[in-house]
């Protein structure tokens, strides 16, 4: 599954803040849930400028758990979406949307 374009997601749960969330949950019951990772990378000393975007499912308990856990897992099978292509709400905590 894709993140859907030009729909906000809620947001979830998110950590690792710096300009935006830098590790989210987001979704719902009708879109199912996505973990976006753009965590500080320590080599390049650096947020990078993309998610990686991972389908964890559709049951809320199961996506936070995934999300607990810290880890993308499959990043092979992560969508990549570019920083600037992603919109937060005003408060940059309650919900995100892919623009078009």
């Amino acid at each position: 599954m894709k993140m859907p374009a030009a729909t906000w997601l809620p947001i979830v749960v998110y950590a690792d803040f710096c300009d935006v969330p830098r590790w989210v949950l987001a979704g719902g019951q009708d879109d199912g849930f996505g973990l976006l990772d753009s965590r500080f990378d320590d080599d390049a000393d650096e947020y990078p400028s993309f998610f990686r975007v991972r389908f964890v499912g559709d049951e809320l308990g199961a996506a936070r758990a995934v999300f607990d856990t810290g880890a993308i897992g499959d990043v092979a099978a992560a969508e990549v979406i570019a920083v600037d292509e992603l919109q937060f709400d005003p408060t940059v905590r309650a919900s995100v949307m892919r623009r078009v």
